[in-house]
């Protein structure tokens, strides 16, 4: 979807923006999937899946590969896109960022998370060019490095106990310890940082995010947000054999072919010897 596509009125579960070649897309939206009790059933965690948010979730060919040269990977990537937005008709509605600085969050949110970074960094790009567009292009109302829109920003109220209505105790608790791990791993995030932002306004968060006001903390949420959905997909982030894993869940299903542009036209470009990635690209 290009700047010009349309936009979907219902909310789902996150709002996306769809980057191409020509143009970043606008945040797109639409929702025969997230309803209210998906919402639910997405944020209760069974023991196994537990256990899949707590685990490593790196590709083994990623894992192959030197924490040096997956940064490399990534920062190339995050100082394409940079470049190339900066010197777009759209730089004036994005912000220039630190390729490094952000390069060094991706990594530092993948590991202490325990998410492929990879794919975090396949699903940062795809939404927001690396933080380069934190308002929505297409006024939707999505926010930050990940998008969010209100209804993701619900299910993290309800993730850091923070919703009004009954919260599930089961991921409120692990959520709160990966925050906490998060923390050790950086200057800009403490232990307690996730609850408390979580805790404000929906219209407070989602400006927050949009001022760019904490990258480190925004990424960490995209970060947390993704291994939930993971947790809940049965552990997988993609499969070409079945649609609904976590970064479908992360759409909601709004933009078509979403898994195809975030893992097959960036993931695998970046390393094509992922799990599913196709032999030619």
């Amino acid at each position: 979807m290009n700047l010009n596509g349309k936009l979907a009125s219902a909310l789902t579960l996150a709002a996306l923006t769809l980057s191409s070649a020509q143009a970043i897309g606008t945040a797109v939206l639409s929702g025969s999937y997230q309803i209210e009790d998906d919402i639910h059933k997405t944020f209760y965690f069974t023991p196994t899946r537990a256990n899949l948010f707590e685990e490593d979730a790196t590709d083994p060919a990623n894992l192959r590969l030197s924490q040096d040269t997956l940064r490399e990977i990534v920062r190339a990537d995050v100082e394409k896109e940079m470049t190339k937005y900066s010197n777009s008709g759209l730089a004036s509605k994005g912000t220039l960022r630190n390729t490094d600085s952000i390069t060094n969050k991706i990594m530092w949110a993948a590991e202490c998370t325990g998410n492929d970074p990879i794919v975090l960094a396949s699903i940062i790009g795809n939404e927001s060019a690396y933080c380069f567009f934190t308002k929505s292009l297409g006024g939707g109302g999505d926010s930050g490095c990940g998008q969010f829109v209100g209804t993701a920003i619900k299910a993290l109220k309800q993730a850091t106990g923070n919703a009004k209505e009954e919260v599930y105790r089961q991921v409120t608790e692990p959520v709160q310890a990966m925050a906490e791990r998060c923390s050790r791993g950086s200057s800009f995030v403490e232990p307690n940082s996730l609850k408390n932002f979580f805790a404000k306004s929906t219209d407070a968060i989602k400006a927050d995010l949009v001022a760019g006001k904490n990258l480190s903390l925004d990424i960490m949420s995209t970060a947390i947000f993704l291994k939930i959905l993971y947790a809940s997909a049965k552990g997988e982030y993609y499969n070409p054999e079945v649609e609904r894993r976590a970064i479908w869940r992360y759409n909601g299903g709004g933009v078509k072919k979403y898994n195809e542009h975030v893992y097959i036209n960036r993931a695998c470009k970046l390393n094509s010897d992922m799990a599913h990635c196709p032999t030619e690209i």
